[in-house]
């Protein structure tokens, strides 16, 4: 298993390698340290991009343009500048760059971060991890065009360049980063929390009340201190790694990087693990190896197997719990239709009720017709014929107009009682189809409630 772990760069330079490509196949996650911007309703961006070069920012606003078009005319090893790559790590000329930085260091990334949100207004500082293989052919490492430079083509601050795209292993992208290539976008605050214990400082106890400042006090070096490098911050953590035993060590190297690791890619890996787990799985762990080598690049060859059935353990976890949270979505849904059922129930049975009590005094009416009380109280002038009980046709004349009558009141109240039941029924099924439609697992309710 160790020959196909991803073999990481070391914590600082690249060791002789500058190679983009080649890179990626064994680092395949790029950093990038932003403040999100604020939301303008006078301002809109292309839904494509995640973030673009301060080049093009206009170009692509208000309103967007087609982003795909903004490609490099050709390998960016040939078309770039080192005059450009220079320009673009100076902080005063930035803003015409044509590049955006990231970085393949997590460590460079959180150090950097943290340095922002010490020295700057602005605290809402993420990291966003990005997938590397996605940005080939529109990404480069900052050496590799510096390096390329002939003396006579170097800018004066060409060696502060060099110095730090060594240092932060900084790798430059064209244009701008889609934002399908963009696996997750996490607070700083939200990764400080999940550290590694050799990060932190040892006796200030872990708090889930815990405020930002108290955060930030966690911290085993001091993000104010800007006479404190990058490399001295890799050579103090990787020390306080070695003074822990030989135990803890081993439980940083595990149960550590892959807490880090999740709190990098959530919430791409709950997602992920609940619709495709092997992926969830295979790349938290690319993650989880990368950081558990980042202190000490010699640990055992178990260390992959150990990793990876941790991962899969906790995918196999998150994957269950959101199984059991779209059952209980389910069962509320076809709750919802059961009391919907009833109401519709009961109406029917009143209906029916009222179309019994409103036919019995209909009868009781034509029976008080056909024997009228002025029977019993005639006056004496009355003439015997008024006595007579009635002919035979005259009868079935009035049982014929009674018939028809009742006839008529019973198909009137049929036609209301069919036009309210298609009514209810159309209710419950549109109501059905509206719960499926809403519902993101359509199967498992349909099988449910059949």
């Amino acid at each position: 298993m160790l020959d196909d772990a991803p073999r990481c760069l070391p914590r600082h330079g690249f060791e002789g390698e500058y190679d983009f490509d080649s890179l990626v196949d064994r680092n395949p996650f790029l950093f990038r340290v932003y403040t999100p911007k604020p939301a303008s309703p006078s301002i809109s961006y292309d839904p494509k991009i995640f973030c673009i070069a301060p080049k093009f920012d206009a170009k692509f606003t208000s309103p967007p343009s087609a982003v795909e078009s903004l490609s490099p005319i050709g390998p960016l090893t040939e078309i770039v500048t080192c005059e450009e790559v220079a320009r673009h790590l100076d902080w005063t000329t930035r803003s015409t760059s044509s590049f955006i930085s990231t970085s393949f260091s997590f460590a460079w990334a959180i150090w950097e971060a943290l340095r922002r949100y010490k020295s700057g207004v602005k605290h809402d500082v993420e990291i966003a991890v990005i997938d590397a293989a996605s940005l080939k052919g529109r990404a480069v490492t900052a050496m590799q065009i510096l390096r390329k430079a002939t003396i006579d083509e170097r800018p004066h601050h060409y060696w502060r360049s060099c110095h730090f795209s060594q240092e932060s292993q900084s790798v430059v992208v064209y244009g701008y980063i889609p934002l399908t290539s963009v696996m997750a976008s996490i607070p700083l605050l939200s990764i400080l929390e999940k550290m590694p214990s050799y990060f932190l400082r040892s006796g200030i106890p872990s708090n889930p009340s815990v405020t930002e400042m108290s955060l930030i006090n966690r911290v085993a070096w001091d993000p104010s201190n800007k006479k404190y490098t990058y490399r001295q911050f890799c050579e103090a953590m990787t020390d306080r790694y070695f003074e822990q035993s030989t135990e803890m060590r081993l439980k940083e190297s595990i149960v550590g990087s892959i807490r880090l690791a999740v709190a990098f890619l959530n919430p791409w890996f709950h997602k992920t693990a609940a619709d495709d787990i092997d992926r969830a799985v295979h790349k938290t762990v690319e993650l989880a190896s990368l950081i558990a080598a980042w202190p000490d690049p010699q640990d055992p060859a178990e260390m992959q197997d150990v990793l990876n059935g941790m991962v899969s353990l906790l995918a196999e976890e998150v994957r269950e719990k959101h199984q059991v949270s779209l059952l209980g979505e389910v069962v509320v849904l076809a709750g919802v239709i059961d009391e919907i059922e009833c109401v519709v129930s009961s109406l029917e049975d009143r209906i029916e009720q009222h179309e019994a009590a409103a036919g019995n005094p209909v009868v009781e009416t034509r029976l008080d017709d056909e024997f009228p009380e002025a029977l019993s109280s005639l006056p004496p002038s009355t003439p015997f014929s008024a006595l007579l009980p009635p002919s035979p046709e005259s009868s079935c004349q009035e049982i014929e107009s009674f018939t028809s009558d009742s006839s008529s009141s019973s198909t009137s109240r049929s036609m209301i009682a069919e036009t309210m039941s298609v009514a209810i029924t159309g209710f419950l099924f549109g109501t059905f189809l509206t719960l499926c439609v809403v519902s993101s697992q359509r199967r498992t309710l349909l099988m449910h409630l059949t």
